[in-house]
């Protein structure tokens, strides 16, 4: 229960912790009720001290001193400059009784690879109007490193979606993904607009919950007798995230969940697997998620494909940096290539903001998402390029290319090896980069289901999200006919 309820008279205590119990979402408004009249009665005591501070100031300030700095308040507990219309930096440590909600000891995979809180916090605005601040804390200063505020207007897109490799097993399907994109106007760092991406173990959350009073110790009891699909999150999970979306949504947060359900017509797998999880929100043939595992040069990582509203959709390639965020309205066309029993290529055209044509190149992508992967760009109305003049001969010249390297060698290879020898070479990118294990993963969700730990993580580790083994499959699809 939040720290402000102990301030109340104990009998308005008993009425708010009651109706806080019924209502969970009103918290929020609560808060900001209370902020709102405290506030009120703290302005009418700073004006008469300020008044006085002032007047001291003023004999015993010398006349060329430069002015104070603009956003700073002299009297407030938590220190915020104001940076942009989205953007504060906060240079202290965010006072109890100004928390929303936390999510504690997060795995983050950026902006850093370390430990951090999430938290929704109150910020009080020029006009004495409190606004929902998201900040980035780090766990051991409990100073925000990132604070973000008119959230409404600030929010690209925010997903929560299941890791590839964890889907398919039952101790780890419920460690999943939160990812948060800001608009380019509110990025904390000009020209670098950096993701807000983490790991949640929704097992752990539920014990913080718990531990805060935020649902009942006995909730989960309510649930041991109902019948669960192994493939979707626990049900208790499911209220969790339901829980989490209503919080993110009253900051200004629209919290999308893409996590398969036990709950019939919602959010239904159509595929799970290591490198492939197909889902559909409305338990339809048309997915609004296709996630696979891709290569975008030597560099290993999940392909999505993501609909977020009837008009609207993103392609997302991730999650080691750069992480590319792109929007569909901004894709000319897609082409496919290398297409062989286990894998093939997509070609990306992309038009940006000056008119310029870019081109973005996936390879070793898992062939069981194909078709799903197809018919969600069709479904965009994305213009297959796949028989272009251009796109043929570029293919022509790299096997031509490919050919004269291999001259030596024909006589003891088998006729059209082309496709596979490009794999292969794909294959040994990934090997030189030592990628695909997904070992310190599987440590690091591991040890948060057991102990939930909040030490920070080591920030040069590389954290696998995939945890698929197309290394192996590309040495099969070497030797095998397309």
């Amino acid at each position: 229960m939040a720290t402000w309820i102990n301030d109340l008279p104990s009998d308005l205590q008993e009425l708010v912790k009651a109706l806080l119990l019924d209502y969970p979402q009103s918290e929020p408004v609560l808060l900001q009720l209370a902020a709102h009249y405290a506030s009120e009665a703290q302005d009418k005591r700073r004006k008469t001290n300020m008044g006085r501070a002032q007047k001291a100031l003023q004999k015993a300030k010398p006349k060329n001193s430069p002015p104070p700095a603009a956003g700073l308040p002299s009297l407030g507990l938590t220190k915020v400059e104001v940076v942009s219309k989205h953007v504060l930096n906060i240079t202290s440590p965010i006072i109890a009784n100004e928390i929303i909600f936390q999510l504690p000891g997060l795995s983050f995979l950026s902006p850093a690879r370390r430990k951090f809180s999430l938290v929704f916090h109150l910020y009080m605005g020029e006009d004495k109007i409190p606004l929902p601040v998201l900040s980035v804390v780090n766990a051991t200063t409990e100073i925000p490193e990132i604070s973000v505020t008119h959230l409404l207007s600030a929010t690209e897109l925010c997903l929560m979606i299941p890791i590839l490799g964890n889907s398919t097993v039952s101790t780890k399907k419920d460690t999943v993904m939160m990812a948060l994109w800001l608009k380019d106007a509110a990025a904390v760092t000009d020209g670098k607009n950096e993701p807000i991406i983490c790991t949640l173990n929704l097992d752990v959350v539920k014990k913080q919950l718990t531990d805060a009073g935020k649902i009942p110790p006995h909730a989960e009891a309510q649930f041991l007798l109902s019948n669960t699909d192994n493939e979707a999150v626990k049900p208790i999970n499911e209220l969790i995230i339901d829980f989490l979306q209503r919080q993110f949504n009253l900051c200004g947060v629209k919290l999308i969940n893409l996590l398969p359900s036990a709950s019939p017509g919602k959010n239904s797998l159509n595929m799970n697997g290591d490198n492939v999880i197909c889902l559909s929100q409305n338990a339809d043939t048309h997915n609004d998620l296709v996630m696979a595992a891709a290569y975008k040069g030597s560099k290993e990582g999940a392909l999505l494909l993501v609909v977020t509203s009837r008009d609207n959709a993103y392609l997302v390639f991730g999650f080691k940096k750069p992480i590319l965020l792109m929007n569909f309205t901004t894709i000319k066309a897609v082409s496919y290539s290398n297409i062989t029993r286990f894998t093939f290529s997509m070609l990306v055209t992309v038009v940006d903001t000056d008119g310029v044509e870019i081109s973005h190149d996936f390879g070793m992508i898992d062939q069981k998402s194909f078709q799903a992967i197809d018919d969600f760009v069709k479904r965009m109305n994305i213009d297959d390029n796949s028989f272009d003049e251009k796109h043929r001969e570029k293919r022509a010249e790299n096997k031509n290319e490919a050919a004269e390297g291999e001259s030596g060698n024909a006589e003891a290879e088998p006729v059209g090896s082309d496709d596979e020898e490009e794999d292969g070479t794909y294959t040994g990118a990934v090997e030189e980069e030592g990628s695909g294990s997904g070992s310190e993963v599987d440590e690091e969700f591991d040890s948060n289901v057991e102990s939930g730990s909040e030490d920070d993580a080591d920030e040069n580790d590389e954290v696998d999200v995939t945890n698929n083994d197309s290394g192996k499959e590309s040495e099969n699809a070497a030797h095998e006919s397309p």
